[in-house]
Parts: C-alpha cells; sequence; structure tokens
C-alpha cells in the first residue's frame, strides 16, 4: 500500500511539472507573436479623441501626424547638426586655401617691396648730415613711404577680412545645401545647431564662454538625431 502510495505521489509531482512546463511555454510564446496576433486597426482616414471640453481629429496631413490644417498643427521630424564640426574642414578644402595661399603670398611679396625702399632710403642715409638739406630730405622720404607701408597694411588686412568673410559665407551656403540633401533623404523637417554638451568648452574670457554655452540649444537628445557625419559625407569633407 505504501508503495503504491509513494508511486501515486511522485506520478502527480511529475504531473505537476509537466503541467507547469507546458504553461511557461505557452505563454511565452504568446509573448513573443503577441504582436502578430494583435489585430491592426485601420485604415482610417482619422481619428477622433473626445475630451472634456472638445475633440481633437488627428490625421495624415502630407505624411504627417496632424490635429490642424496648418503646420504648426502637425508633429515634424527633428535633427541637430554641429555646425563647427562641418565648417572648419570645409573651410580648409583647397578650393579655400589655394586662395589664402595666393593672398599670403602677394602680401608678402608687396611687404617686401616695401621693406627693401626702406633699407635703400636707410643706406642713403649713411655720411650725410641728418639735420642738411639732403638729409631733411631722405628723412621726409623715408617717413611717406613707412606711412604708405601702414596704409597699404591696413589696406591688405581688410582684404583678407573681406576673404575671409566670403569664404566662410560660401562654405555656410554649402553646408545648408548639404543639409537640405540629407533631411530630404532622411525625411527630416527641422534641423537644429547645437554643440554636443560633451565638449569641452574652452574661453578665456566671459563673453567667449557664455558663446559656447549659449550655442548648446540642445542639452540632452538622443545620438541618432545628429546628422553631422551625413552631412560631412556629403560634402566629402572629414575631421582633421
Amino acid at each position: 500500500m505504501k508503495k503504491r502510495a509513494s508511486a501515486l505521489l511522485f506520478f502527480l509531482l511529475g504531473a505537476s511539472v509537466a503541467s507547469n512546463a507546458i504553461l511557461i511555454a505557452a505563454t511565452s510564446w504568446q509573448d513573443e507573436h503577441a504582436e502578430e496576433t494583435m489585430p491592426a486597426l485601420g485604415p482610417a482616414s482619422s481619428i477622433t479623441l473626445t475630451g472634456e471640453t472638445s475633440e481633437m481629429i488627428l490625421a495624415n496631413r502630407g505624411d504627417r501626424l496632424a490635429w490642424g490644417d496648418n503646420d504648426y498643427q502637425r508633429v515634424h521630424s527633428v535633427a541637430f547638426i554641429n555646425v563647427g564640426r562641418v565648417l572648419n574642414p570645409l573651410l580648409s578644402s583647397d578650393q579655400f586655401q589655394d586662395e589664402r595661399d595666393q593672398f599670403q603670398d602677394d602680401a608678402k611679396d608687396g611687404e617686401a617691396g616695401y621693406q627693401e625702399q626702406l633699407e635703400s632710403l636707410a643706406s642713403q642715409m649713411e655720411g650725410l648730415d641728418p639735420q642738411s638739406p639732403e638729409g631733411q630730405e631722405v628723412i621726409a622720404q623715408g617717413r611717406a613711404k613707412h606711412q604708405e607701408m601702414q596704409e597699404w597694411l591696413r589696406l591688405m588686412m581688410a582684404k583678407r577680412n573681406q576673404m575671409e568673410s566670403k569664404h566662410l559665407a560660401t562654405a555656410y551656403e554649402e553646408l545648408i545645401s548639404a543639409v537640405q540633401i540629407v533631411a530630404e533623404r532622411k525625411n527630416i523637417d527641422i534641423v537644429f545647431r547645437t554643440i554636443p554638451t560633451e565638449d569641452e568648452i574652452i574661453g578665456n574670457d566671459v563673453d567667449s564662454t557664455m558663446l559656447q554655452i549659449r550655442l548648446r540649444s540642445a542639452l540632452v537628445y538622443p545620438e541618432d538625431l545628429e546628422i553631422t557625419d551625413d552631412v560631412m559625407s556629403e560634402l566629402g569633407v572629414s575631421e582633421q
């Protein structure tokens, strides 16, 4: 009798374990196939959401979830770009560097020409009495030539600033064109400029530090929302 009771007990335990295993397997299968078995809703032209005082109608407007006819009444996709990472290598490209090199060579040649003229006038003063009419004439020529060189240096500085300003504007236009191409390809509506918050702030004064803080327009955002690498690839530039 005892043997029969023991056998029955072992049988019941085995059956319980087996049933639990089957239940667990079934539950796991249901979880894995939940999305497959859940019924799909739609298609529907709109969805009406009721509220305490009014209703909101959600619809597809231009492939965007919208609750009105205006652009500001729909959900737009957003991305971010680190403009500095793109502009720096772009400005270092050959199309801009060649012009800078040519300007630098012309500036060196012009300055060397003035230095040669000043040295020539200095050599003329050798053996002359500075108080003599001849000496005073050479001194006057030297002062005039030095003044002329200073004016020329200021002009060259203005031309250099103008050239760099033109380069910056051109590079920015190229960046915008690349952003538009990437945004269209990725179906992005709005692109904001920002600097990652983890980038080091390098500033020697309050103004420069505050500027770098202000340029960090987004403090937290998913990394996949940044399209800087895509834009650099579109422009064919890389970080140096």
